[in-house]
């Protein structure tokens, strides 16, 4: 009787230890399967930029393409991603080098997939890149850098550093505070909508 006792204890312990592998293989396969919609997610982003490219840019015939935009994003955080950015290099002479940014919009990702319709496309040369990101330092430093600078520099959270130290930094600013300034009207918010929302 004892022992039926025991064998009982041992199945009914058998059994939880088998429920909770199954729950941890469960649990295993749903982050692996996450992973995988997000790299099946990241090939069809670039297939997308790839034709804006040819569709818009033909000068460009032979390019290398790609993207981090979405390493460390969860398929459940996806919908807040607003800006996705690709390294574009011409490999033609001469050879030249772009950032090509997809802002998105509402519901441009969801259980159904992507929304291309959501998308705008957008491609800066370096000039421009130089440019957008000098607005962006002055703004966030309060000091006038130059553009020679902004292109030889490595521009980091806390500011802007050449060699190993910080010739600017950035002001520190509460959650709530936010700094703007005039860039583009292509990217300037008012009532009159802007290309991408559609909202």
């Amino acid at each position: 009787m004892a022992k039926n006792c025991i064998s009982t204890v041992n199945n009914t312990r058998a059994q939880d230890n088998t429920a909770g592998i199954a729950a941890a293989i469960g649990g295993i396969v749903a982050i692996g399967a996450g992973i995988a919609a997000i790299d099946q997610l990241e090939e069809s982003l670039e297939q997308k930029a790839v034709e804006h490219i040819l569709e818009t840019y033909p000068e460009i015939t032979k390019f290398e393409l790609k993207s981090e935009s979405l390493k460390g994003v969860k398929a459940k955080d996806l919908s807040n991603v607003s800006v996705l950015t690709f390294e574009l290099e011409s490999l033609t002479t001469p050879m030249n080098r772009y950032v090509l940014f997809a802002f998105t919009s509402t519901g441009w990702a969801n259980e159904n997939g992507i929304n291309y319709d959501r998308i705008f496309w957008k491609r800066f040369d370096v000039s421009e890149w130089n440019s957008l990101i000098k607005v962006y330092v002055n703004t966030a430093s309060g000091e006038n850098v130059s553009e020679s600078i902004i292109s030889e520099a490595k521009i980091v959270n806390r500011g802007v550093k050449d060699g190993g130290k910080f010739i600017v930094e950035f002001d520190k600013i509460g959650g709530d505070t936010y700094l703007t300034s005039d860039f583009s009207n292509e990217f300037k918010k008012s009532s009159t909508k802007s290309p991408w929302d559609y909202s």
